[in-house]
């Protein structure tokens, strides 16, 4: 997670202003993804390490967060399947390819759609079924500590 954090800080320009996506959406959304991750991300680890330790508070942050990723996954997916194509685009608005380098190009483009909507689609299935785990009354029941 602190890797993707400076990733996204570096691409939003808030850290590597050389190297930053001059597009409209990089220049706003990623870093308020970076700063959304620096606040999720040890709110997620405390608040798993309490679940850990049976307290009752914990389960309704960590059903949130598993909303949260599900719902960003699945954002993920239709990003992915929106943005692709024009990434390939630019890549064949290069130089003339023969048509090896078109079929490659092509191959590799439905590898990477179906790949990201695959991952996408995995991990928002697991997710989800994670937080509608944490809702099941065996969990429910197991969560008994009142304190923090």
């Amino acid at each position: 997670m602190t890797l993707s954090v400076v990733m996204y800080l570096a691409v939003s320009g808030v850290v590597a202003p050389q190297i930053a996506d001059s597009s409209p959406m990089g220049s706003k959304v990623w870093g308020v993804i970076a700063w959304v991750e620096l606040v999720l991300g040890p709110a997620m680890i405390l608040t798993s390490l309490r679940f850990l330790r049976l307290r009752r508070w914990s389960r309704i942050p960590l059903m949130a967060f598993g909303s949260i990723l599900v719902l960003g996954m699945l954002a993920f997916g239709v990003f992915w399947v929106i943005r692709l194509p024009g990434f390939f685009r630019e890549m064949r608005s290069g130089p003339p390819l023969d048509a090896t380098g078109s079929v490659v190009i092509t191959v590799f483009q439905v590898v990477m759609t179906v790949g990201g909507i695959a991952i996408a689609l995995a991990f928002a299935a697991g997710f989800g079924i994670l937080t509608k785990r944490l809702r099941a009354p065996e969990v429910r029941n197991s969560v008994t500590v009142d304190r923090f």
